[in-house]
């Protein structure tokens, strides 16, 4: 059969190197890249066009779901895997939410994490029971309707997130290299698209809905 390959997404370079063991003796498996950072990891999905990304959460740079988020959109036959030690609801939605086609934590066995690699790039999901909670399983069951939500743009979800953590219009402007009217434009483009009225109104929905993360 061919080998799945695999770009390994990790800023630990021991947890990486346990990684790279496992693919190595596995036959079905192929390392093709890794990434310490989220730049990096959607360089290297760009230039090897991998079956399947292991990602972890929390990376320098872009955080894993952003990386995940631009890879999903870019690359729609790639299957994101999410390695996280962060077995928050929060993290798992926001993951989920951005295309990760399965979320396991870091202590998985070797075996059931090369199970879980070849399950998802089959194009089916894995997700950790010690993941699993009736909130997230509410989220899981609502995927059909998140489908249907409009979509918004990178520019959109990053003012949203800045002024989700508390920044004013003009502080995310500043934090963002954008024009303070670039970013009030853009924050009444999110209202029109979530059917909301005002910021805070927006950032709740959006919460709700799992497409930013509150802090």
């Amino acid at each position: 059969m061919e080998r799945v390959s695999v770009v390994i997404v990790d800023d630990e370079e021991l947890f990486r190197f346990a990684i790279r063991t496992a693919i190595a003796r596995e036959p079905r498996l192929q390392l093709v890249g890794e990434a310490a950072d989220g730049e990096d990891a959607v360089r290297a999905c760009e230039l090897t066009h991998p079956d399947v990304v292991l990602m972890d959460i929390n990376l320098p740079t872009i955080q894993g779901v952003e990386a995940t988020r631009r890879i999903c959109t870019s690359a729609p036959e790639t299957a994101v895997l999410a390695l996280t030690t962060l077995s928050t609801d929060r993290h798992a939605m926001a993951m989920l939410d951005a295309g990760a086609r399965g979320l396991l934590v870091k202590d998985t066995a070797p075996a059931d994490l090369v199970r879980a690699i070849i399950t998802v790039a089959e194009g089916r999901s894995v997700l950790s029971e010690s993941v699993m909670s009736e909130d997230l399983n509410a989220f899981i069951e609502q995927g059909s309707e998140r489908a249907r939500l409009p979509h918004l743009s990178d520019t959109e979800r990053a003012v949203l997130q800045s002024v989700a953590s508390g920044r004013s219009i003009e502080q995310a402007a500043g934090d963002l290299h954008f024009a303070t009217s670039t970013v009030r434009n853009t924050l009444s483009s999110v209202n029109r698209k979530l059917g909301t009225r005002d910021r805070l109104e927006a950032v709740l929905e959006a919460a709700r809905l799992g497409i930013i993360v509150l802090s």
